[in-house]
This record gives C-alpha cells, structure tokens and sequence, in this order.
C-alpha cells in the first residue's frame, strides 16, 4: 500500500496475512500482504500518499515488499547495490536476477500499488528506500 489504514472491522469475509504469516491489526507503506475473500470483493484503500518509506531486506529469506511510490521504480534506482544472484519477483509473475552488474529478466521497473519478493544472497541486510 502507498498509504497506512486500519484493518480491525474494515472488511467482513477477508483475510489479510502479512509476510510474517499473521493477521496484521493495520497496513504499512512498504508491506505487501495476501487478501483472500470469500466472495468477489473490491477493496480501495485511499490517502496521503507515503513519503520516506524504508524497506530492509534481510539476506537468505524471501522479502515481501510492496512499492510505495506513486511512480515507478527503475531497479537501477532503487539505491543499494545487489549482490550477483539476487532475484526480485513480481506478483505479476515478472522476475529480475542480478549477474555482471546488472539486472536482466522481464521485470525492469517497480510499480506503485504492486507487491514484490527480493531473493537477497549478501551476507548482509539492504535498505530500499523510496
């Protein structure tokens, strides 16, 4: 989400997980979640959008992340340095992996609203920040 809210009774037949595999109380900038509803369902979160958004990813796990910004992203602008072998994969099924400096695959830009899972093979934590 590009904006914060509050989840306790906005949604009745919705599940929302978190990366963490629980039920968040709020959504954050910068988090991507899982939404399961019983029935079709429209869900429109709206807001300010989200300023200084910080991001970490942690080596070794899959990081779920959602893109803050109300514009894209190119991975080249997304200010760390990757490691060769490092992998981010869209929820739209795009994929971008790290090798001789730069990235390849289908997906070269984040989207604002879109979620993500950056596959980091550093030794050390990054920070995306948007």
């Amino acid at each position: 989400p590009t904006v914060e809210a509050d989840l306790d009774g906005l949604f009745d037949g919705v599940q929302v997980v978190g990366h963490d595999g629980a039920t968040p109380t709020h959504v954050a900038p910068g988090e991507m979640y899982k939404i399961w509803a019983d029935n079709a369902t429209q869900l429109t979160l709206s807001g300010t959008p989200a300023a200084d958004v910080s991001v970490a990813i942690l080596p070794g796990v899959a990081n779920w992340f959602g893109c803050p910004t109300v514009e894209a992203v190119a991975l080249d602008d997304l200010g760390i340095t990757p490691a060769s072998g490092d992998k981010i994969i869209s929820q739209d099924g795009g994929f971008a992996i790290y090798q001789g400096g730069t990235w390849s695959g289908t997906l070269t830009s984040l989207q604002p609203g879109k979620g993500y899972v950056y596959f980091s093979v550093a030794t050390q934590s990054k920070t995306l920040t948007f």
